[in-house]
């Protein structure tokens, strides 16, 4: 960003349930898409208890949630509609937030409630508002049934509302293009701008091997991508390899990952990047094949092949065929072996595919990096969110 950009952004309020943080997928995400906002124009409202690594000189306000531990009760539905209704109402103290800031733009994730309070606050304000959409439907499942078809409605009006909207995958632009009837652009996630630039895949790539280190990183959401980990473990041990798994969920792994052979489980790094160069053979993506999570799978776009993309070895994508990550690898063909079967028998020919061939393993690496300088670049996604954003302030 330009100097003159930096003068002519908006006073920017971010509103949402997701933390702006260096720290998992939909943080990390809104993290590296502001770290080069001003931070005397952008203010975050958030939840931020036990929050770690904000935006540097960024302020935060913390989210008022009033009884969190009800959220952690049999009670939490029912607290989500009270919460749901207060917000819907822009209560006084947000009011007194847009008094005091003064923000030319709002910001939102759809997540949990907080796109509610930010469209409502736009709304009533007269500001722009630019909706990220990072997740499907989590805008609405926290609520008790009677009250989820008034939340579709709204988030409908929310995202046709917004100045600017910004779905992480093209499968869910058109989604959502075909549900609410207005075209969205297309925000993958971004790679760290701290990380290493490769030019060149790992030296172990080359190097034959009798047997591979898959590596999965990252976090794992729900026991189906659990048991889908743990699979692939299996799978690869009974060849004669190994899956590494480094996430936040090691404990939940680890519990149903017992007396499988060839699965090491281990918690989350820093410097993951170099770790993964130096340790991984090849990179392990999965998308559920669990029929009631179709819908996630479709839209959703793994925010962890951003990262992968950097590191320089080959990936693994083993994830149903309508599956955004699925599409993106067919799209840019050569750059992941491909498993589209949920049987983990059919991932024994590919992984014969990269154990037999290091000339297949430095292509697919080679290709992976180049795909990730186009897509993933630090600054894409920034450009694009800046451009809008200058674009609701000329007008």
């Amino acid at each position: 960003m330009t100097q003159a950009a930096g003068t002519t952004l908006p006073r920017l309020l971010y509103i949402g349930d997701v933390p702006v943080a260096n720290t998992f997928a939909g943080a990390i995400y809104l993290y590296r898409l502001l770290q080069n906002y001003p931070a005397d124009k952008l203010l975050v409202y958030a939840p931020i208890d036990g929050m770690d690594q904000p935006l540097p000189g960024v302020r935060y306000v913390a989210a008022d949630a009033r009884w969190p531990r009800l959220l952690h009760s049999r009670f939490a539905a029912l607290y989500c509609a009270w919460l749901t209704w207060r917000l819907n109402s822009v209560p006084r103290w947000a009011l007194d937030l847009v008094k005091e800031f003064r923000p030319q733009a709002v910001l939102t994730i759809s997540q949990t409630g907080g796109w509610l309070l930010a469209w409502r606050l736009a709304e009533r304000e007269g500001l722009p508002l630019f909706m990220l959409a990072h997740d499907d439907h989590v805008f609405y499942r926290h609520l008790p049934r009677w009250l989820q078809a008034w939340a579709q409605r709204r988030f409908a009006q929310a995202y046709r509302f917004s100045t600017g909207r910004f779905c992480i995958s093209d499968s869910m632009t058109e989604a959502y293009q075909r549900r609410y009837g207005v075209r969205g652009s297309v925000l993958r996630p971004s790679r760290s701008p701290q990380d290493p630039v490769f030019s060149e895949p790992a030296g172990q790539t080359l190097a034959t091997k009798s047997a591979l280190t898959f590596v999965y990183a990252g976090s794992i959401h729900g026991e189906p991508s659990l048991r889908q980990i743990v699979e692939f473990g299996r799978a690869a041990g009974s060849l004669g390899h190994r899956l590494l798994v480094y996430s936040p969920q090691h404990e939940s792994l680890r519990a149903l990952a017992a007396g499988v052979t060839g699965l090491e489980i281990r918690e989350p790094v820093a410097d993951l990047t170099g770790r993964l160069r130096e340790e991984a053979d090849c990179l392990l993506v999965v998308g559920s094949f669990d029929a009631a999570l179709a819908d996630v799978v479709n839209t959703q776009f793994p925010s962890k092949v951003a990262d992968y993309s950097a590191v320089g070895v080959p990936l693994l994508v083993w994830a149903p065929p309508h599956s955004s990550i699925a599409l993106f690898v067919r799209e840019h063909s050569g750059s992941a072996e491909l498993v589209t079967d949920a049987d983990p028998k059919a991932l024994v020919p590919a992984i014969a595919r990269l154990a037999g061939s290091p000339d297949h393993r430095f292509r697919l690496a080679k290709a992976i990096l180049e795909v990730g300088q186009r897509e993933f670049a630090p600054d894409a996604a920034w450009k694009s969110l800046a451009g809008s954003l200058l674009g609701a302030a000329r007008t």
